[in-house]
């Protein structure tokens, strides 16, 4: 009688997949010769599948499954592990917005609590414009949302979070008027600004800044004023001279 020798089967190929927080994982794999044979483990005898693909029941932590070739009656040497990964999909831990002065680029910031942060133009959709812990926006004359998301081995936040890039109008240091002389010799003016939004404070010459929006000060002096608003512009230095009324 003739006797057949028949060649024993090797799993050529494994793919396993990644589940975000938990669901089922599409397993796969390829022989060289004959069928392939699904179990939970490496010893267990109960075949949970046969095929070239698996689809797992849904799973919230890691597991490790394992596919064996059979061919005429002959297993393959050893089985082949093949791993349904579950991450934990991360989140935006921080983000840290800017601002600029009318005009210019703004320097942005934002931490995810694991994987890598990306940058993008929109809510949805759209290619991002760069990864990584900080972006450095295009030159903006308006105040511009930016949206960050967090991915970890495949695994994205839902939903973008914005991160605004803040433009502010420098304000304008004005006189709102002058009074006559009182019995000490010095003029009263009040501050005023336009642009900004109160409160605002103001400082005269190099003194400190503070709220008041009316100062004293001697008759013919000339005097600069400054005045800057609640977003932190400052305004240019207004002259103003006083003269005795």
């Amino acid at each position: 009688a003739d006797l057949t020798v028949n060649t024993t089967p090797t799993v050529t190929a494994s793919l396993g997949d990644t589940v975000c927080d938990l669901g089922t994982a599409s397993l796969s794999a390829s022989a060289s010769a004959g069928v392939l044979n699904w179990y939970e483990t490496a010893s267990d005898t109960d075949i949970i599948n046969t095929g070239t693909t698996y689809t797992t029941p849904v799973i919230s932590s890691t597991f490790t499954y394992y596919v064996e070739a059979l061919a005429g009656g002959c297993p393959s040497a050893s089985r082949t592990a093949v791993i349904a990964l579950v991450t934990e999909v991360p989140t935006v831990a921080s983000t840290t917005p800017g601002s600029v002065c009318d005009a210019g680029t703004v320097n942005l910031a934002a931490t995810a609590s694991a994987g890598t942060i990306s940058w993008f133009a929109a809510s949805s959709g759209g290619s991002a414009l760069a990864t990584g812990g900080s972006y450095t926006t295009p030159s903006i004359s308006t105040t511009t949302s930016y949206y960050v998301d967090a991915t970890l081995n495949g695994c994205t936040t839902a939903t973008r979070t914005a991160v605004a890039a803040i433009v502010s109008t420098t304000p304008t240091a004005t006189i709102a008027y002058q009074s006559c002389a009182g019995v000490d010799g010095n003029t009263t003016i009040q501050i005023g600004h336009t642009g900004g939004t109160a409160p605002y404070t103001y400082k005269l010459n190099s003194g400190s800044f503070t709220a008041t929006d009316t100062v004293h000060i001697a008759n013919e002096s000339n005097q600069n004023y400054y005045v800057r608003d609640t977003d932190g512009c400052t305004s240019s230095a207004t002259s103003y001279t006083a003269t005795a009324i």
